[in-house]
């Protein structure tokens, strides 16, 4: 990275200042906020040229993380949807790319139907799957096969609705996240649930359903390497692609 600025609402990665056309990445962070998981990607995203926008979903609502011992609604995935289209209205105007990781991912997807971009997501959540979900195209995963909380076999059922390119590996979830290696006994999860398809955007309706509590979150090197070796290999083919995206260095600030 050539700089990085703490703006509102976001982090800007600069991987070159002196280039001013370069193609931009925008991720969006899982449940624990921003962490080192979203960092590597900005990082190989910089070094392999790219422009990237991390949002912060959660700092300018007061909220450190979410922990899913309940539902959580604030923010709500529509909220940190709705977070990813505002980036256009107000600030960097074009993107040519989307990451997601865990709930970033399943926002990332969410957001597709309006901003029409690739999307690379790792282990969303995909149970519920919302109408704006079923829009998406261009759609690439990355889950874990032993992932008690956002599981591979929602996944499968998504990628033939939407024929979203899915790649499955050894792990569980958070396998990204180096020194992770724990249970979580109070984390609620979906993975014996077979909701509506499509489900209503009104994830309060969850509520209504039994509530499994349980998720493994564990570390694995070989499925890491293997999702960063495709990440870049996904970025240096949408860079070669006709942009949609394409800036030019120009930034709208919101004060």
């Amino acid at each position: 990275m050539d700089k990085i600025e703490n703006r509102y609402k976001y982090i800007w990665c600069d991987a070159d200042r002196q280039k001013l056309e370069k193609p931009v990445l925008l991720i969006s962070h899982g449940s624990g906020g921003i962490s080192s998981v979203e960092w590597k990607f900005a990082q190989l995203a910089c070094d392999a040229g790219w422009g990237v926008c991390v949002v912060d979903h959660f700092t300018h609502r007061g909220v450190k993380s979410h922990w899913w011992h309940s539902i959580e609604t604030y923010p709500s995935m529509q909220d940190r949807s709705q977070d990813l289209i505002d980036m256009r209205k107000g600030f960097i105007k074009k993107f040519d790319a989307m990451l997601g990781v865990s709930a970033g991912g399943t926002a990332t997807i969410m957001a597709q139907e309006t901003i029409k971009i690739p999307v690379f997501a790792v282990y969303p959540c995909l149970n519920p799957v919302t109408k704006s979900m079923l829009r998406s195209s261009d759609v690439t995963i990355h889950t874990g096969k032993k992932d008690d909380w956002t599981t591979v076999k929602h996944a499968r059922r998504f990628a033939e609705i939407t024929n979203a390119d899915l790649h499955e590996h050894s792990g569980y979830h958070a396998y990204l996240k180096p020194g992770e290696d724990r249970y979580i006994k109070e984390t609620i999860s979906f993975r014996n649930l077979q909701l509506p398809i499509p489900f209503p955007d009104d994830m309060l309706l969850l509520n209504n359903y039994p509530l499994e509590k349980g998720v493994t979150l564990k570390y694995n090197k070989k499925s890491t390497d293997e999702t960063y070796k495709h990440f870049i290999e996904w970025l240096n083919k949408i860079a070669k692609q006709p942009r949609q995206g394409f800036i030019s260095a120009i930034r709208h600030e919101k004060k």
